[in-house]
């Protein structure tokens, strides 16, 4: 969802699709994914790439609120199996860009919840929130990540 509010033609590629922009004086390639989500680290082993140091990864977490990002340098994987295999190939030092969808109900599992659908008032929150993400990307692009977490780490979509 976070991708194709940037790129309009996303070109499609392995397992992946993918689209090339320039912002900010900066070549940037976005990339999604298309294998299961435990899986999501092998599309490194596609990308023309030797240093992944410039990386920003912008993922959901069950484990933040609805409403909010969170806006590391690096970290764990927080128990996100997307993640787990992306430290499988990158280690820990990665910048990331959480996107809250949690809280879990307690009579849903995590598998679930993952896969369902949002409500229609989770849908304006989602869109909200994928909106800030967005110019938390700019800015940290722009202004540095530093900068990027300081603005956007406190704050939090409602309706």
């Amino acid at each position: 969802m976070f991708i194709d509010r940037i790129c309009n033609n996303l070109k499609k590629q392995n397992n992946y699709e993918y689209c090339q922009k320039t912002l900010f004086g900066k070549d940037i390639l976005f990339v999604k994914p298309l294998t299961y989500m435990n899986l999501s680290g092998e599309i490194f082993n596609h990308l023309n790439k030797e240093d992944f140091s410039d990386i920003i990864v912008i993922y959901d977490d069950v484990n933040l609120p609805l409403g909010k990002i969170r806006i590391r340098k690096s970290g764990s994987s927080g128990g996100h199996n997307g993640i787990k295999s992306l430290i499988n190939y990158l280690g820990e030092d990665f910048k990331r860009i959480r996107v809250g969808i949690g809280p879990i109900p307690k009579d849903i599992n995590l598998v679930d919840f993952v896969l369902g659908e949002f409500q229609e008032n989770e849908l304006k929150i989602l869109d909200k929130v994928l909106n800030l993400s967005v110019d938390a990307l700019y800015t940290i692009f722009k202004d540095g990540i530093d900068k990027a977490m300081s603005l956007y780490n406190s704050q939090e979509v409602k309706l």
